[in-house]
């Protein structure tokens, strides 16, 4: 992925701080069936927010935005057995697991 032009790659000893909190995804047209559907059932769709320091190549400090949200091959198999909310928050402390597992421990998670 690194290789490719259009991705950014953050190298780990460069990570600053991580910030993660919970959220709603802006309303697109194009997810109009998928927010149609979560409605109908009741639930809210989460994202997972992303805010990462990191100093980049000439050393200046820069911020870069992203999200995380759970595919259904991540979701559809825990139904059976878990609460929505208790498969969000197990999503969750996952992401957050490995990135402190990946990153220096002098990265800061407010």
């Amino acid at each position: 992925m690194a290789a490719d032009a259009s991705n950014i790659a953050v190298a780990h000893s460069a990570v600053i701080s991580l910030v993660m909190s919970k959220g709603e995804p802006e309303f697109r047209l194009r997810d109009f069936f998928i927010w149609l559907t979560m409605r109908r059932q009741g639930h809210k769709f989460h994202v997972y927010d992303f805010e990462m320091n990191y100093r980049d190549s000439a050393h200046q400090q820069t911020k870069i935005r992203f999200y995380m949200v759970p595919l259904g091959v991540y979701f559809k198999p825990r139904r059976e057995t878990q609460t929505r909310q208790a498969i969000l928050r197990d999503y969750a402390v996952d992401a957050l697991q490995i990135f402190r597992e990946v990153l220096p421990t002098t990265v800061m998670f407010p």
